[in-house]
């Protein structure tokens, strides 16, 4: 459907006085207007711009008006236009020959302005409503049988229409029912945890650049199924949107797989390489002069190579793991003070204040999982401070059945905007704070992801009354019978 606001109205008269008085009348009701003043320039202009309605005079030499609406309504191109001829003649059979042409309707001469201001606007009315219709149809025929799911909404989330797939996907009933008593955002809410759900709150004009990613742990044959919600443009009407929804499952797993090996092989395998590289340079530096030492030294290098290669295990495991469609094992809350301590001491974070906390409670993530997503909020929040020395400060909490784990910094804040968006995947906040493009902007949405898996929640926001930022991890918990 075209973009346009204005309907164009083609006016025909060989007579100027007629055009004049016709372009008098519908001046003030924001049509564009057009003009022929015979039957081959109407068609010459229809070849050019189709117009929405044409007011065709019958009476002009040469080919007559029922001439022009025959040839419009022989070619497929034009043929739907709507034409209201206008005549001096009022007889039975000029009616009965117009009909024949193709004309939608007639007004004769002498005409009541009201009564062609309002038949003008009658037709034009019933002629959008056609083409919302056939372009409806049209659409519906073509995504009916998609791999992908497409719903159309009103202003208010009512399901107007929902394809096949989309059915499936809501788990809507198969067979044929009223689904404008369903309301999208709720049913998408039973089905699947939101990975950015702040930009629901604009909801449904929603920033078309940003993915909008949810993940569903029921379904039976997968471990877990992403889809990524997109509002394409109103191409049927203002009121309606159209949304579609597609399998993100592949995508989403693929990249945190890729994520996980590199943020493990950087943290995991750093300090057993240094091992191996360190036990062969003192080797290397005493090979002149063999000693009772060299015995030590082997050694020193032989543990760093095994160590090196249980990592390298741990590493599969790990990712096996994340494929399984629960996540195997816990972290006791003591774990994570030694986790905590550990990483801060490796990644030489000098400034670090834990609060001291008096629970006790397993959470629904392996330590190995927890010990890579500290890792790398820790090791964000030294990238983005400006000096890359923060003080970093540690809250562990309990909410109801949740482990709250905040970890703050006295880096940089974020707008509102950068909030919403470094959760999702492939935003580089780098590229927008520092300049530099490090990594591919996966590290938050794999986090994200990860706390949705266990049912759990992740939000930042800036620190009151200080720099820096503030990230809030919200885990299940429970106790250990």
């Amino acid at each position: 459907m075209s973009s346009k606001t204005k309907n164009t109205v083609l006016i025909v008269d060989d007579e100027p006085f007629g055009r004049d008085t016709l372009e008098g009348l519908l001046q003030k009701e924001n049509y564009d207007l057009l003009f022929a003043s015979n039957g081959q320039e109407t068609l010459d202009i229809t070849q050019k711009q189709i117009p929405d309605i044409i007011l065709l005079d019958i009476m002009m030499p040469g080919m007559d008006g029922y001439e022009v609406c025959t040839r419009i309504r022989n070619n497929p191109a034009i043929a739907e236009i709507p034409i209201i001829m206008i005549t001096a003649l009022d007889d039975k059979d000029s009616l009965i020959k117009g009909i024949d042409a193709g004309a939608d309707d007639f007004i004769s001469k002498p005409f009541d302005r009201t009564i062609l201001r309002q038949r003008v606007k009658t037709i034009l009315k019933l002629n959008r409503f056609r083409k919302l219709k056939e372009e409806r149809e049209k659409f519906e025929e073509v995504i009916q049988h998609s791999d992908d799911g497409f719903i159309i909404l009103n202003k208010t989330g009512n399901i107007l229409y929902v394809n096949s797939k989309a059915k499936t996907l809501l788990a809507l009933p198969p067979e044929h029912c009223n689904y404008s008593s369903f309301i999208f955002l709720d049913k998408l809410r039973e089905q699947y945890n939101l990975l950015n759900n702040e930009l629901f709150n604009s909801w449904p004009e929603v920033n078309p650049d940003v993915p909008i990613l949810a993940v569903n742990n029921n379904f039976a044959n997968y471990s877990e199924f992403w889809i990524k919600i997109t509002v394409l443009k109103k191409i049927l009407s203002s009121e309606e949107y159209i949304i579609k929804l597609s399998d993100a499952t592949h995508e989403m797993v693929n990249n945190r797989d890729v994520w996980i090996f590199h943020n493990v092989v950087s943290h995991k395998l750093r300090t057993p390489f240094n091992y191996i590289l360190g036990g062969l340079e003192l080797l290397k530096q005493n090979l002149s002069n063999l000693s009772e030492n060299q015995e030590n030294i082997l050694n020193i290098a032989l543990t760093g190579a095994k160590r090196y290669y249980g990592d390298i295990s741990n590493i599969l495991e790990l990712i096996d793991n994340l494929n399984n469609k629960k996540l195997k094992g816990y972290t006791n809350t003591d774990q994570l003070t030694i986790i905590f301590k550990d990483l801060v001491k490796e990644m030489e974070i000098e400034k670090f204040v834990m609060e001291p906390f008096s629970i006790n409670e397993n959470i629904k993530l392996p330590p190995d999982i927890i010990e890579l997503v500290i890792f790398k909020l820790l090791d964000n929040s030294k990238k983005f401070h400006p000096a890359n020395d923060p003080t970093v400060e540690i809250k562990i909490k309990q909410s109801k059945d949740n482990v709250n784990i905040l970890i703050s910094d006295d880096g940089i804040k974020l707008s509102d905007e950068e909030h919403a968006k470094i959760w999702t995947p492939y935003y580089q906040a780098e590229e927008k704070i520092t300049g530099e493009v490090k990594g591919v902007g996966l590290g938050l949405a794999i986090i994200a992801g990860l706390m949705l898996k266990v049912k759990g929640k992740c939000r930042s926001y800036n620190n009151l009354n200080r720099d820096g930022i503030t990230i809030e991890l919200n885990i299940p918990s429970f106790i250990e019978l």
